[in-house]
């Protein structure tokens, strides 16, 4: 199933689909990394804040400006990894719909080429109610694939690699 699926997601002919899988493939790298990177974010702001905040003979300038940068930076990298994730919805929506529309195209293609006696005997209310309930659960296996699955793969990779580092 995930390989038939693959044929629409990447079509050997249509390059703008394939442009489109790319880069929304990058702002879901781009969003989870700075999803990784946002916890680092706000422990190195408390850390510095923990290490200068009983010394004295620092300017209470410094200390403020330097705290309320990295709280800046922190909320800059969360509202990126948010966008980053928003434009990857966006951009590969044409993408689901285009799969969705060729296989739904294809199915139709099919009945109508079915015998006269296979229409008389069946319900065709039945068969619309099937095709639909068809396209709606492609949808719903290329969200959860693409939006879900595989970035959850990539989330927990990323901390895995970062905690064996011992950073």
């Amino acid at each position: 199933m995930i390989k038939l699926l693959w044929t629409h997601i990447w079509p050997s002919n249509k390059p703008g689909m394939k442009s489109r899988v790319i880069v929304s493939v990058g702002f879901l790298l781009a969003s989870k990394v700075l999803t990784v990177q946002v916890p680092f974010i706000f422990k190195h702001a408390i850390d510095f804040l923990n290490e200068n905040a009983l010394n004295f003979e620092t300017m209470a300038n410094a200390l403020t400006t330097t705290s309320v940068s990295l709280m800046i930076g922190y909320g800059i990298a969360r509202s990126t990894a948010y966008g980053f994730s928003e434009l990857r919805n966006a951009i590969f929506a044409v993408v689901t719909n285009s799969s969705i529309r060729d296989i739904a195209r294809n199915v139709f293609i099919h009945l109508h080429n079915l015998d006269l006696p296979f229409h008389l005997d069946k319900q065709t209310g039945a068969l619309s109610k099937a095709i639909d309930r068809g396209t709606r659960g492609i949808n719903f296996i290329l969200g959860a694939l693409v939006f879900n699955i595989v970035p959850t793969i990539l989330e927990v990779s990323l901390v895995s690699g970062i905690l064996t580092q011992g950073v």
